[in-house]
């Protein structure tokens, strides 16, 4: 089964009743492919695939592709907190940031 986005618009206690429902169906041996940007809904997956451009970025057991995204995240941070400090830009240029998960 495929869900895309299931608890998207559910106040907090249909999210619940939807992750309950996933469980109870995969415990009788349904499969199910989760479309979410809800990491608690993680806590239902076997595996997790994440995609950027239409290219795999990872792939594996869900705790193991976490794991490695926290090493990451710590990487990132540890070389951010040792770089030298960007030289001030001219307050006339617009500042555009993009966020990479």
């Amino acid at each position: 089964m495929v869900l895309d986005e299931p608890s998207s618009s559910l106040d907090e206690a249909g999210d619940i009743a939807v992750l309950r429902a996933i469980a109870q169906f995969k415990a009788m041996g349904t499969t199910f492919v989760v479309i979410t940007h809800r990491t608690h809904v993680l806590q239902v997956a076997d595996k997790m695939l994440i995609l950027r451009d239409g290219t795999v970025q990872a792939f594996g057991p869900t705790k193991d592709v976490i794991a490695a995204l926290n090493k990451a995240a710590q990487q990132a941070n540890a070389a951010a907190t040792t770089a030298p400090a960007p030289a001030a830009a001219p307050s006339a240029t617009p500042l555009i940031a993009q966020a990479q998960a």
